[in-house]
């Protein structure tokens, strides 16, 4: 009998045994027997991206009671990985294949428990590699429930270059218990956040966007929690502590009155929940954070004039 994987995400702390929750926030965990399938994308013609792969990645955990993963590429057994060991501790089984179409199964076959924290699809060559992980309805102090030297250690290994930290959404519902008074505990939280994701990179680049606008109905009209501009004071000031960028998307969007303007636009821009911006909105801020790049930027190279730029590392594998 085939199981589905029981999943854990680092938002409901569910992993109190080692506080390891992988590079993404979520483990999957099979005592029995569990399976899933990845591929690349089939399309014709080929998308832009998606459709070749050369490397394929799992990241796993080794404990005393671990089992066996089996791990399929094309239809047939590539590898079989004991994740049993001494102590607990995390490794990456790797499988590199020809580039082009390929399907991938992982499998844990029964014989412990087996435990991942995802796996990597992606080609060798020049190109930009975007992680997204998104931890929907996660409070910021939750990502400091990761083990500190495990998730550094996932971080160096992913080799990241540059983090960027959008949160405090969820956190905007303490306004009327710990961050009434002030933004203190939450300013102490998110330093110790980005400390522990930094760790695994202290020379990778770091940018903190604040949080965007929120509303709530008073009356008849729309109107902004005040807590949002505290909020986003505080992420500035963290951003400022930790040696971080910071963009301002409250302020970019418009600041206060966002979402009242936002939702009587044609087509609107703020969604009914008067917390997030529809796809409009999202163009409008991802359009906004690329002008303010490239204005950053070209000022950098008005101020480098006449000099080389410097090298960018290059990352080894």
């Amino acid at each position: 009998e085939v199981r589905e994987w029981d999943s854990c995400l680092i938002i409901y702390k569910c992993q109190r045994d080692t506080m390891r929750y992988g590079y993404g926030g979520v483990t999957s965990t099979s005592r029995g027997k569990s399976f899933s399938r990845f591929q690349t994308m089939k399309k014709d013609p080929p998308p832009a991206i998606g459709h070749s792969i050369s490397r394929f990645e799992l990241w796993y955990q080794k404990r005393p009671d671990g089992g066996d993963f089996e791990i399929r590429v094309d239809d047939r057994v590539a590898k079989v990985v004991s994740t049993r060991a001494a102590a607990v501790s995390d490794d990456v089984e790797t499988i590199r294949v020809p580039d082009g179409e390929h399907s991938f199964e992982v499998a844990a076959i029964g014989s412990g428990v087996a435990r991942a924290y995802g796996v990597v699809m992606e080609r060798e060559g020049p190109g930009v590699v975007w992680d997204e992980l998104s931890l929907i309805g996660s409070f910021t102090q939750r990502l400091d429930h990761q083990d500190a030297k495990h998730l550094a250690a996932q971080i160096e290994r992913r080799n990241v270059d540059l983090m960027v930290f959008i949160l405090g959404g969820n956190d905007l519902s303490r306004e009327t218990t710990d961050l009434k008074r002030n933004t203190d505990p939450y300013e102490r939280e998110y330093a110790r956040v980005i400390r522990k994701f930094r760790a695994g990179k202290p020379q990778a680049s770091c940018l903190i966007m604040s949080v965007t606008d929120h509303a709530e109905r008073v009356g008849g009209a729309i109107v902004s929690r005040s807590i949002v501009a505290r909020l986003a004071a505080a992420q500035r000031k963290v951003a400022q502590q930790e040696g971080c960028a910071f963009y301002d998307t409250y302020g970019a969007m418009g600041g206060a009155g966002t979402v009242e303007r936002w939702r009587k636009a044609d087509p609107p821009m703020a969604a009914p929940d008067l917390r997030h911006p529809t796809l409009v909105g999202q163009r409008f801020i991802g359009n906004a954070l690329y002008q303010a790049l490239m204005k950053a930027y070209a000022s950098y190279r008005g101020r480098q004039e006449g000099q080389p730029l410097p090298l960018a590392p290059v990352a080894e594998r």
